[in-house]
């Protein structure tokens, strides 16, 4: 362990690390927002090329109008009523509406959808520095990492031989296991897969910031709580995740009026999907299809930050215009079934459930993940 990660332990910070001497950074964020202006990035920067897309954005560190979140789903194909939900917050309940912790910088929001469709919220607010270290963030030139949330007794980490692994460790309310993803697409940009290439749009509206670090992955879940009024267990392999990060220099309601976004796979089809309004009526459209190949590198993605983008908590259809002339006069219609409700509150909705859909002229069914938002 890094001695700076030692000293975070002590005193309660979060402190962000580079593994490799030559790309060391240290990024410390104590459990407190800050009270002074912060800045955040919306284009790729010599800070996110070299430290990553799940690097914190906002600096020094959020305060009361600001926020930096990450964000992992998981859903069983074979049940879809099986999900977990888990969001990491670097956020105030003003900063991030969806967020109900209380006066803490840092909470964590766990959400497990149970095969006979019963839904558990759990949210784990940050203990006090005696409890370990709020915040622990390692991250290499490799692409390695280790965010420890110490005090909310979770974890998520990345590493090109493991993927990524959530740890849960609230053991003080019976809360244990961990969640596997092992990536199947490449990680992206709000218009672009090219994460290496200087000044790349992060927008996903005016002024909030967005990655999909993991826009499909193949995922093994083992979650347990066992307390004094449950015993559950919420287990499944060959799952399918997901893994976002959002982040603002102010208010997530002041800079979005209307949000719809989400991630299918559909038999051997990735698809992700993001449409904003903000008060100003400016819209911003994001698309991405992706064939499934045996090696990420194989795949020949779609990607387009312009044309037609309809929505509704039912059915979603785009054009894959801009792309080669094989995409440009296809349509891809999604449509909704089954869905069950992981969130709502505050404007925020998100759903699970199963999808089918028209993809190249081809009908193919799957599973989905999505959100809708509407500012109140």
């Amino acid at each position: 362990m890094h001695l700076a990660s030692v000293l975070a332990g002590l005193l309660g910070f979060a402190s962000v690390g580079l593994i490799s001497a030559d790309c060391h950074k240290e990024f410390n964020f104590p459990n407190e927002l800050t009270i002074q202006p912060v800045e955040a990035p919306y284009f790729t920067n010599s800070t996110t090329l070299q430290y990553g897309l799940d690097a914190p954005f906002v600096v020094p560190r959020p305060n009361a109008t600001s926020f930096n979140i990450w964000h992992f789903d998981a859903v069983n194909p074979a049940n879809p009523k099986e999900a977990i939900t888990v969001t990491f917050y670097l956020a105030s309940n003003e900063s991030f509406p969806p967020n109900d912790q209380k006066e803490d910088a840092m909470s964590v929001e766990v959400i497990l959808n149970l095969a006979d469709g019963a839904k558990v919220p759990i949210f784990l607010e940050a203990r006090d520095a005696a409890h370990g270290g709020a915040f622990t963030f390692e991250a290499g030139c490799g692409k390695s990492l280790v965010s420890n949330w110490e005090t909310c007794f979770s974890k998520f980490e990345f590493s090109p031989a493991t993927g990524w692994v959530i740890t849960l460790d609230a053991t003080y309310i019976g809360l244990s296991g961990k969640v596997t993803l092992s990536p199947i697409q490449h990680e992206r940009l709000p218009c672009s897969i090219q994460t290496t290439h200087p000044d790349q749009t992060l927008k996903a509206a005016r002024d909030l910031g967005w990655t999909n670090s993991v826009p499909d992955a193949k995922v093994s879940v083992d979650i347990s709580l066992n307390s004094r009024t449950k015993n559950i267990r919420l287990k499944f392999n060959e799952g399918v995740g997901y893994h976002d990060v959002m982040y603002s220099d102010g208010r997530f309601r002041a800079r979005v009026k209307y949000m719809h976004w989400g991630h299918a796979r559909l038999r051997n089809y990735s698809l992700v999907w993001l449409m904003s309004e903000n008060h100003q009526g400016e819209q911003m459209v994001r698309k991405y299809v992706s064939p499934i190949k045996d090696h990420i590198d194989e795949a020949n993605p779609f990607i387009s930050c312009q044309g037609s983008l309809t929505t509704s908590p039912d059915e979603v259809a785009f054009e894959m215009d801009g792309g080669s002339s094989v995409y440009s006069s296809s349509k891809a219609i999604l449509k909704f079934q089954d869905k069950q409700v992981v969130r709502d509150v505050k404007g925020l909705k998100q759903w699970i459930g199963k999808v089918s859909g028209q993809i190249y002229d081809e009908q193919i069914e799957g599973v989905v993940s999505f959100f809708e938002y509407h500012a109140e």
